[in-house]
């Protein structure tokens, strides 16, 4: 069974992963170019590209 300590540190390895991720995205020039446009298309599309993104 794990303790808080392992669950604080699985949760908090899981969203360095997701954080790489995100970074990884943003330093690819097509998907930097695609994540700019949805920006200023609509915001409501930016953010459902990020919950895809981080999910």
């Amino acid at each position: 069974m794990l303790n808080k300590q392992d669950t604080l540190t699985s949760a908090f390895e899981f969203y360095v992963n997701k954080l790489s991720t995100w970074t990884a995205y943003l330093h690819n020039d097509r998907y930097r170019k695609l994540i700019l446009e949805a920006i200023e298309y609509n915001h409501k599309y930016f953010l459902l590209i990020i919950n895809k993104l981080l999910l």
